[in-house]
């Protein structure tokens, strides 16, 4: 499952992703993950990773999608 990243700010529901989340890599611009635009994708088509979040930061955008889903979380 992925999740759309992108610079436009504006949208809602969003978690913002600021250069601290990054373990590895960062983003070009300030950006979020849109938690309403969740989608499945093949591995196969991932063309390249500019990135890996740290764990903390990873967190709240899984409550956030988790929310947005309405998904029991144990």
């Amino acid at each position: 499952m992925v999740a759309q990243i992108t610079s436009q700010l504006h949208h809602h529901p969003s978690v913002r992703l600021v250069p601290d989340d990054f373990e590895l890599g960062s983003m070009p611009k300030p950006s979020i993950v849109r938690t309403d635009k969740i989608f499945t994708l093949n591995e196969s088509l991932v063309a390249r990773r500019i990135g890996r979040l740290r764990k903390t930061s990873f967190q709240p955008i899984l409550d956030a999608i988790c929310e947005q889903l309405n998904c029991l979380r144990s």
